[in-house]
């Protein structure tokens, strides 16, 4: 029974990791022509208030790093 549920399971995520992959984001759209060039593109979910606190580490660390900064609605 645990096996069946297991192997539903994975089949599931799997069969709609596929199905996804293939709906265009129209929100990442803008950001193709770097990633095609090979850029990185890192999507942070973070709390507003680490906001600067993050900005900071990765200006540290990747001073070349270009950080926009969406807040949710």
């Amino acid at each position: 029974m645990i096996a069946t549920t297991l192997a539903g399971a994975t089949f599931g995520s799997v069969l709609s990791l596929l199905i996804a992959r293939d709906i265009p984001n129209h929100e990442l759209q803008t950001f193709q022509t770097g990633i095609a060039q090979g850029q990185i593109l890192l999507i942070l979910d973070i709390p507003t208030r680490q906001i600067d606190e993050i900005s900071q580490l990765i200006k540290n660390t990747h001073p070349e790093a270009q950080i926009g900064v969406v807040k949710a609605p």
